[in-house]
């Protein structure tokens, strides 16, 4: 029942990336198609789901084991019984051997109704546990600001922004990917940051945003710690365009239309 109960975790486990990249390639089929990447995304879902198949496949030899060990074990209790009930055939009349073959012929079928019962408790506790996770999982923070009093119309007003000794990490238990950052760029200047892939780039636009929340240090806009702000009113004054490619449907006109002809022409 143990190994059971962890293949069905397995099972939920392997059951997520299928779920999750069969929407994601829903809802990128057009850049998928416009770069031919079709039959690479086929291939990607066929490993997730010949991986929750390999599971699958575990889980029914798992439960047909268990059914032949319960057929077995209800056979042997029948034998027995029926064995002793031809010793001892003297002993009771045939009305009494007859009614007690019929109550062990029922024990097979009890017996595996009530494993299974319990089997199948055992593997729904898996969906308990996962929910229990995520009930325990760190609240975001608050979404407008309490902390501080400050004018919303008016922050930030220069935009000038100061990194002391920032420090951030995506998990607990991974390692620092910004160490101990220390910069001020002043009201409208103009910023470029150099580096390779991982050196931390769009790390620092997280934390910007408090995508990630910071292991130490501070982050200062106009003077104001953005760790004492609501998140909305951080990020409704801070603008990114971020690298994921876009295709709007339809043309730049219609989707002009949107916004204000005024703004065409």
């Amino acid at each position: 029942m143990a190994c059971s109960r962890q293949v069905r975790r397995l099972q939920s486990v392997t059951l997520s990336p299928v779920l999750s990249f069969f929407s994601e390639t829903v809802q990128g089929v057009s850049t998928i198609r416009a770069y031919g990447a079709q039959y690479e995304f086929i291939d990607k879902q066929d490993k997730h789901i010949d991986t929750n198949c390999r599971v699958f496949f575990s889980n029914t030899l798992l439960n047909r084991w268990l059914g032949i060990r319960l057929q077995f074990l209800g056979n042997t209790v029948v034998f027995i019984t029926a064995l002793l009930c031809v010793i001892e055939r003297r002993t009771y009349s045939a009305a009494i051997v007859g009614l007690t073959l019929t109550y062990a012929l029922n024990v097979t079928d009890n017996l595996a109704t009530f494993v299974r019962l319990f089997t199948q408790l055992e593997n729904q506790m898996v969906s308990v546990e996962r929910i229990h996770e995520y009930s325990d999982l760190t609240s975001e923070s608050s979404w407008e600001t309490e902390c501080i009093q400050f004018s919303r119309e008016d922050w930030p007003s220069r935009g000038v922004v100061t990194f002391r000794d920032y420090k951030m990490r995506y998990r607990k238990g991974m390692d620092l990917v910004l160490k101990g950052i220390n910069v001020e760029i002043a009201s409208g200047e103009k910023v470029g940051l150099v580096g390779r892939t991982g050196a931390g780039k769009s790390s620092l636009a997280l934390a910007l945003f408090r995508i990630v929340e910071p292991e130490d240090g501070t982050i200062l806009i106009d003077g104001i710690d953005i760790a004492m702000l609501g998140l909305h009113d951080l990020r409704s004054k801070i603008t990114v365009i971020p690298q994921v490619l876009i295709l709007i449907h339809g043309n730049h006109y219609l989707h002009g239309l949107l916004f204000s002809v005024r703004h065409l022409f």
